[in-house]
C-alpha cells in the first residue's frame, strides 16, 4: 500500500518521514515538547500520519 493511503506509522516511517535516523527521532524529536503537544504519537508507537506532514512543514496546532 502506498505511503500516501497509511493514517499510522510505526517509529522507523515516521523517522523516515522527517528526514530523522531512527535514533535520533527517539532522542530529539519524539519527546519534545512540540511533539508531545500535537499529539502526533496517539497511540503507543503510532503515529498519525497527517500530523507528521504538519510538523515536518512547521505547521503547528
Amino acid at each position: 500500500m502506498p505511503a500516501e493511503l497509511w493514517l499510522w506509522v510505526g517509529v522507523k516511517e515516521a523517522a523516515a518521514m522527517l528526514n530523522y535516523s531512527e535514533s535520533r527521532f527517539n532522542e530529539v524529536i519524539r519527546y519534545s515538547q512540540r511533539f508531545k503537544d500535537m499529539a502526533i504519537e496517539q497511540k503507543p508507537g503510532q503515529f498519525s500520519v497527517d500530523l507528521l506532514r504538519r510538523f515536518g512543514r512547521g505547521e503547528y496546532r
